[in-house]
């Protein structure tokens, strides 16, 4: 394929003769097994709307919806009205098969670009893009069509590459592209023989052990024989939002981006963390952990997302009603503390703070917390305030617990 062919063209080529992500044969038996694809939005939509008291039917497009994930999301949310688009026919003719197995008349596949998404002549509450925005050519022009859809209180769900986990990632291409390899399988053995033969420092090798690519030669080609490919640091995100019309909202997983969560509560970091904006400890981590291959965030209108901020320590902050993230687990005893987990991120809490968390159902507010503190005796009223504050507060940070407000 010729260098000078557009980034679309390449990328419909690639997945037209290498369908990603795998496809699925049956919904049911997918979520039987346990299987889940981030930021289905059933549970979300108090991170998302936190001035709504109730989830509503939303119109919803999945943006670079791949082989599974329209039709995962619309099987999951048969109250809302679904649209995925895609370059590749391939992938579509997979959720077809799915939309025809699951009676799924919720949801609508279009063979389409993103830069082209105007051509529907619909607003959504709701886009979704994952991995995608950062296989175009311009990415801003994406995101400047998309957020050119959004309903003014819309929000947009994004994940695109991050560059701490995959600098090694990018060396490979890059020797790759030398070597002549192309997406033929005779180069895909070849990459295997070479990431194979790598040697053990080779910084490559933490990508390569942490994602289930590896194990198709689909997600070998998505990887390292990508012909579009960029990564993001943490400032890219911001600028990303901020030059294409939109304001960065919060990320999907804070506690990735929190020195709290990041380091022992005794390390001397912590002494230093008080004196960062968000924005820079978020950078800090990110450059400090080296853990990063993707970023997953929300954005939206700059006047929206001002509207949702939430702040613990204003003086109405006792009305909010605190809402646990559907994948956070926990409370299990361990000991004296009771420990809790989300993505990767274990953590333990005393367990006076486990029982303040376990008023968090939804419908208590936090000022109905701060009372139950007193009335069960965890603390007195006079430190009701300040330990339900402190028992919050990092689960908002983190990302494990949403605010109705």
């Amino acid at each position: 394929m010729s260098s000078s062919e557009p980034a679309s063209a390449k990328i419909a080529a690639q997945y037209k003769n290498w369908v990603y992500p795998q496809p699925v044969e049956d919904l049911e038996q997918f979520v039987a097994a346990g299987a889940r694809i981030r930021g289905e939005p059933s549970g979300l939509w108090p991170k998302y709307w936190p001035h709504r008291r109730k989830r509503q039917s939303l119109d919803i497009l999945i943006a670079g919806c791949g082989t599974v994930q329209a039709a995962y999301f619309a099987y999951h949310n048969r109250d809302c009205r679904f649209v995925g688009i895609d370059l590749s026919a391939e992938s579509l003719e997979r959720q077809a098969f799915l939309v025809r197995k699951h009676g799924l008349d919720n949801l609508v596949l279009l063979e389409k670009n993103i830069l082209d998404v105007a051509e529907l002549g619909r607003d959504f509450d709701l886009i979704v893009s994952t991995g995608v925005l950062h296989h175009m050519g311009d990415p801003d022009a994406g995101l400047r069509a998309l957020a050119g859809c959004l309903r003014p209180e819309g929000v947009l769900d994004l994940m695109v590459y991050g560059k701490g986990l995959r600098v090694g990632v990018y060396m490979l291409q890059e020797a790759f592209r030398l070597l002549g390899l192309d997406q033929s399988q005779q180069s895909v053995e070849m990459v295997k023989a070479v990431i194979g033969a790598l040697p053990a420092h080779h910084t490559a090798n933490t990508y390569i052990n942490s994602t289930k690519d590896m194990k198709f030669d689909a997600g070998i080609v998505d990887s390292f024989l990508n012909p579009v490919d960029r990564a993001y640091s943490v400032p890219e995100i911001y600028a990303f939002c901020e030059n294409n019309g939109l304001a960065f909202m919060s990320w999907q997983e804070g506690f990735r981006y929190s020195l709290a969560a990041r380091f022992a509560a005794d390390h001397p970091i912590q002494r230093l963390a008080p004196t960062l904006d968000a924005r820079t400890e978020a950078h800090v981590c990110d450059l400090l952990t080296q853990s990063q291959g993707t970023h997953s965030f929300v954005a939206a209108r700059p006047d929206y997302v001002a509207r949702t901020r939430f702040d613990i320590d204003t003086a109405d902050w006792t009305k909010a009603i605190p809402v646990r993230h559907p994948s956070l687990v926990g409370p299990t005893a361990e000991g004296n503390a009771l420990a809790y987990a989300r993505e990767g991120h274990r953590f333990f809490t005393p367990n006076e703070i486990g029982r303040i968390l376990a008023l968090v159902d939804g419908q208590n507010t936090l000022a109905d917390i701060e009372k139950r503190t007193v009335a069960d005796g965890i603390v007195g009223a006079d430190g009701a305030r300040k330990i339900v504050q402190a028992a919050i507060a990092p689960m908002l940070a983190y990302g494990h617990v949403f605010a109705l407000f």
